[in-house]
């Protein structure tokens, strides 16, 4: 397991560093009709459980990958700063673009991110920061003095960043940390929206399990019963109905090597109990409950594999917006974290105008302006022998609206 899957988790924790891990979907037994238990306090657990959860997150992250770190000055021009090399090469395990998928997916799942800045931020010299290092959240506890609304530094209000990932504990001041959460009514608790979707997690994998059920058993079929055409019952022993039961669910059924006709020496009758699948609405189900999930991260259905199928436009419409209203605001976020606690000459932004997608609105505006443009000039050459002065502001005013 090499680091980039990995993203999202802490390096270094026991629960996820074993090679062996599997989450509990891929290991659903044959007959097992429990109901799925799942811990949402346990919320890195849940996001590789539900592939369907961990997908939209991944996807989100991935966009904002794309995004270009730039340091601007006052006239909105480039500028150097040290601080690009150090977001593009943040520390010896991840790239620039695996660290901010590594934000994007920690807030995503818990609500909260923690970078941590391995070295003290001195004035302007961004020589004391070596490495940034983004934190499992799941590992971080926020320590709070007490005092909030008369406070004007963060240090009055948080007193210290505690991590404990079982194998290793520490406390971090909050001048080492850089902490970006989701909005909520509280100031310093995470409001994660994957509790929010409990419901939405829990349905698509109690779906998966039953549609598992009905591929490997076929389902509720029915049951067998000795038939009585004498008028003298004898009931089934136990053993003989375990060995019925074993024979006919390990060499009956449709799977290859198994026997499509089941024969018994007992005189047995079967009394079908068939669910039809469709009635039961498991796609119908797993489509809804997607749905809700992919809204509430912000993303859209268009970008991701559907069996209804979407048109270019459609995915090309639904890329931009997803970008302009979901993963540039993230970045504004993230950028505006970074710069407010180590600051700096310039405002640093992540930038996707590079996009093609992005830089076909830029054509677009540009077309746009040069109409404007050219009807701003037609106007004002036409100004004294065509219209009055009323008529002139009335033109002026539709065009500057337009």
């Amino acid at each position: 397991m090499n680091f980039i899957q990995r993203l999202g988790t802490n390096l270094f924790s026991k629960r996820y560093y074993s090679e062996d891990y599997q989450p509990d979907f891929a290991s659903f037994k044959v007959g097992d009709t429990s109901s799925i238990k799942i811990d949402f306090d346990n919320l890195g657990d849940v996001y590789h459980r539900c592939a369907h959860l961990k997908t939209v997150v991944n996807a989100k992250a991935e966009l904002l990958s794309f995004g270009q770190w730039k340091v601007l000055d006052e006239d909105g021009n480039e500028m150097e700063n040290p601080i690009l090399d150090l977001l593009n090469t943040p520390n010896p395990l991840q790239s620039g673009a695996d660290f901010k998928k590594s934000i994007s997916i920690n807030k995503s799942i818990y609500g909260n991110a923690f970078i941590y800045k391995n070295g003290v931020f001195q004035g302007t010299d961004m020589e004391s920061i070596k490495q940034l290092w983004v934190m499992n959240s799941d590992d971080m506890e926020v320590i709070p003095t007490g005092k909030y609304y008369r406070q004007n530094k963060t240090s009055d209000i948080i007193s210290r960043y505690v991590l404990d990932n079982g194998l290793e504990l520490d406390n971090f001041t909050p001048e080492e940390i850089i902490r970006l959460k989701e909005t909520g009514i509280e100031l310093l608790v995470e409001h994660s929206k994957v509790k929010t979707l409990q419901p939405q997690i829990t349905n698509i994998l109690e779906s998966y399990q039953a549609r598992k059920v009905l591929i490997s058993e076929r389902g509720a079929i029915g049951y067998m019963s000795v038939e009585n055409n004498s008028g003298n019952l004898i009931p089934m022993s136990p053993k003989e109905k375990e060995a019925i039961e074993k024979k006919n669910q390990k060499n009956y059924g449709i799977k290859k090597g198994q026997n499509r006709i089941s024969w018994s020496t007992q005189p047995l009758k079967f009394t079908p109990i068939v669910f039809k699948t469709k009635d039961l609405m498991l796609f119908e189900e797993v489509e809804d409950d997607y749905n809700v999930i992919i809204d509430a991260f912000g993303y859209n259905r268009n970008l991701l594999s559907t069996t209804k199928g979407t048109t270019f436009e459609n995915v090309k419409e639904s890329l931009k917006l997803v970008i302009q209203t979901t993963i540039i605001p993230e970045g504004e976020a993230i950028a505006g974290a970074i710069q407010a606690s180590m600051p700096l000459e310039g405002k640093l932004v992540l930038d996707f105008s590079h996009l093609p997608i992005m830089q076909e609105n830029e054509k677009e505006q540009a077309e746009v302006m040069k109409i404007k443009t050219e009807a701003y000039q037609n106007l004002m050459n036409s100004e004294s022998s065509v219209m009055n002065d009323q008529e002139f502001e009335n033109n002026l005013l539709s065009l500057l609206k337009s």
